[in-house]
């Protein structure tokens, strides 16, 4: 380790000695001391205990010492020591610090002078002369090889500290996906191979093309979350089936995780092969998933149009319809034709229950309406689209008639202004299933401002006379709607909220979302605890089914005791209604305490 001063020069030198697994500090302790003797370097050397054993040497240099030689140093003992001389940098920590002699180790325990304290300070006080580091790094074995590879990683660290503050392009989906997933990413299969190796290649490629720094590069690369960088820290081990049997097809591979110069060095091998390949290609172009506003909307609009030219039988068409209307109006508001959410989010917007929902969403793909285009943990994202048969059926323009021989015009898709009123009234409590019902509240949502009439409204929905007239009577009964002498339908001013507190479902749109939302914290919670019962603790015996857990942003922020559990032939099993009862008390607390 190395502590930079203000002029890039280095005064004090810590050779951290940890203790690893199958690498014994004692040994390299004595290599250590054997080199700082024979440079006839003046030293303190402090011992701390803890898990496994530590040593550090300390050594100041009151002239400052070339940063490039640090490193050189450093690297040289690292090699020296098989790896036990820990190298990383404190320069480019803001909390950084070399840990003081007597101070205690966050391992437990304390670090410890060897030999006279008093001593030690006046050797740290009084430093080394400038004429003593050519013999340490003699001594020490450095090699104009470890100068070249120190000054190329001085150099890599003070361009990513200038390039700190370059704002870097967002990659395209399928990429980010490739970092997130690995090889298991749809693009690695795209790109030719499941390779490690040729994802992260293509990966650099990708990042220098999008104008990433090599530090944040880097960055992606260190980040166990990204399984695209799983390249650069883990390499197979000596016992790994790839390297015992050959290719071992079939059989799972073994790892074990690098050293923090190796990992550097692995991302830098990446880096410099990606700025080969790119040379002076242009930059990648934006790919922006946002379309722009007239493509949406020209999409929507074609959807509009191919849902008001078909028919929709069935309550299953009506709920269809309303998914339909429901993902137009989305698609609007967000600027995307490609929709995320999960079944519950899509049921409380829409006013609909969740079954309803998982059941029209096949019929909608079947139907080509929706495209499946990503799944993921968050939901799924949907593509929405207008049905081929749809867009090729006779024009808006062409007349229609009832089976009574009467021409009707043919129905108009609405505004995109008037869609989303729509949307907004059909998912109203008042339409609830226990109220006028989805099929009412399509019906009296196609009643335009001017009224209509019932064949007219039979063709804008494409339910039967006897149907649109049974719900519009009770939109009549709930003083929503009004009929003239002429035979036209209109809309009344009403009060939705007062329609609804007399039909008894006010509040059943809140007491959905409210439902789902304790089914989703109950879940994360059964998994959080299934996964603690699987962990490390379990096998130490620390475990402790009681604890309460900290606050969970992804649990809605509630501090949740241990999963309760039932007894069930003599076997303990997760008990869910329990849970999504205690669940539900707590975020009503929450909800009383805000």
């Amino acid at each position: 380790m190395r502590e930079q001063h203000g002029d890039a020069r280095f005064r004090t030198i810590a050779v951290d000695l940890d203790g690893k697994a199958g690498r014994s500090v004692p040994q390299a302790r004595e290599q250590v001391r054997a080199v700082l003797q024979a440079g006839g370097a003046r030293f303190a050397e402090t011992r701390s205990t803890g898990r496994g054993e530590r040593t550090h040497f300390l050594l100041t240099f009151p002239q400052g010492v070339e940063p490039a030689e640090a490193v050189a140093l450093g690297r040289a003992l690292k090699r020296l020591t098989d790896g036990v001389v820990d190298t990383a940098p404190l320069s480019r920590s803001r909390l950084c610090a070399i840990r003081p002699p007597l101070s205690p180790h966050r391992a437990g325990g304390r670090s410890e002078v060897v030999g006279d304290e008093l001593q030690a300070l006046a050797t740290l006080q009084e430093g080394n002369s400038a004429g003593v580091w050519p013999r340490l790094a003699e001594a020490a074995g450095v090699t104009e090889a470890d100068r070249e590879w120190a000054h190329r990683r001085l150099d890599q660290e003070q361009a990513a500290a200038e390039d700190a503050l370059t704002i870097r392009r967002p990659l395209p989906r399928r990429w980010e996906r490739g970092w997130i997933e690995g090889t298991r990413a749809p693009v690695a299969a795209d790109y030719g191979s499941t390779k490690r190796s040729e994802l992260l290649m293509a990966l650099a490629i990708v990042c220098i093309r999008h104008g990433w720094t090599f530090q944040q590069f880097a960055e992606r690369c260190r980040d166990a979350r990204y399984m695209g960088g799983d390249r650069a820290r883990r390499s197979h081990s000596a016992d790994c089936p790839c390297r015992v049997e050959g290719l071992a097809e079939g059989r799972p591979h073994r790892f074990e995780r690098r050293d923090a110069d190796k990992v550097t060095d692995e991302i830098l091998t990446f880096w410099d092969a990606g700025r080969l390949q790119v040379g002076d290609q242009e930059p990648a172009p934006e790919e922006d998933d946002a379309l722009s506003a007239a493509v949406v909307e020209d999409r929507v609009d074609a959807v509009l149009a191919a849902m008001y030219r078909r028919g929709w039988p069935g309550r299953q068409g009506v709920h269809a319809r309303q998914l339909v209307a429901y993902l137009a109006s989305i698609a609007l508001a967000t600027g995307r034709i490609e929709l995320r959410g999960s079944v519950r989010s899509w049921a409380t917007a829409a006013g609909m229950s969740k079954s309803t929902v998982h059941r029209v969403i096949p019929v909608l793909e079947a139907g080509g309406w929706l495209r499946l285009a990503d799944v993921s943990t968050q939901g799924r994202t949907y593509e929405l689209t207008a049905p081929q048969e749809a867009t090729a059926s006779p024009s808006t323009s062409e007349n229609t008639s009832v089976p009574n021989g009467t021409l009707v015009l043919p129905p108009q898709p609405p505004t995109h202004r008037s869609l989303q009123a729509q949307v907004q009234l059909r998912a109203h409590d008042v339409f609830d299933w226990q109220g006028l019902g989805d099929t009412a509240g399509l019906i009296i949502s196609e009643i335009p401002l001017g009224g209509a009439t019932t064949r007219e409204l039979c063709t804008v929905t494409g339910l039967s006379p006897q149907a649109v007239r049974k719900h519009l009577y009770r939109g009549v009964a709930a003083r929503l709607v009004t009929r003239d002498r002429a035979g036209r339908w209109t809309r009344l001013p009403a009060d939705l909220d007062a329609v609804a507190r007399r039909l008894g479902t006010l509040g059943r749109g809140a007491w959905r979302a409210g439902l789902y939302e304790a089914e989703r914290i109950t879940f994360g919670w059964l998994t959080s605890d299934r996964q603690a019962r699987a962990g490390w603790a379990v096998e130490r015996g620390l475990y402790d089914p009681d604890a309460t857990m900290l606050p969970n942003p992804a649990l809605g922020g509630l501090a949740l005791p241990g999963y309760p559990r039932r007894q069930r032939g003599g076997q303990s099993m997760a008990a869910w209604t329990e849970a999504r009862e205690h669940v539900h008390q707590e975020l009503a607390a929450a909800r009383t305490a805000a």
